[in-house]
């Protein structure tokens, strides 16, 4: 869970490098929240 945890924390920063737009950030972590409350 943790080490999943992780995974999904270091993707999320790939993304933001990879991506300028500040819409996407609430989103994209809106998301992640959703991933880790349904495991």
């Amino acid at each position: 869970m943790e080490e999943q945890n992780r995974k999904l924390q270091q993707e999320l920063l790939e993304e933001r490098k990879n991506t300028n737009f500040t819409q996407t950030y609430p989103k994209g972590w809106e998301r992640i929240r959703n991933l880790i409350h349904s495991n």
